[in-house]
């Protein structure tokens, strides 16, 4: 009876993670994505940066804001790679543990479904 009950509980607990991995993929997949468009944003505005150049016409204070908002951009591009790539490290970590605790707790499971009551 012990047996079951903990049976149960291990059941519970593994669909409660895979519930809570498979929510966590999704919004993961929403902010990379979202990541994804501000990035697409940023290199449309460094594309247009030219037409800004010619528009200052010589006049060196525009030309300065123009290169530091370049300058900004590039940034903003840099950050962004930069953090995609963490949180892409980060959701392999937390599947590659998850799985661990899952792996684990089948093997009690199963353990517990061949021991005598």
């Amino acid at each position: 009876m012990i047996n079951e009950v903990r049976i149960c509980e291990i059941q519970e607990e593994i669909r409660k993670i895979e519930e809570d991995q498979d929510e966590a993929e999704k919004c993961i997949k929403k902010f990379i994505h979202e990541c994804e468009n501000i990035y697409e944003d940023t290199q449309n505005s460094l594309r247009m940066m030219c037409v800004e150049f010619e528009a200052c016409l010589g006049d060196a204070h525009m030309i300065n804001l123009v290169e530091e908002r370049y300058k900004l951009l590039l940034q903003v591009q840099c950050d962004s790679d930069n953090f995609v790539a963490d949180i892409k490290k980060e959701q392999i970590e937390i599947k590659t543990k998850c799985r661990s605790v899952l792996e684990e707790l089948e093997r009690e499971k199963q353990r517990l479904e061949v021991m005598p009551i």
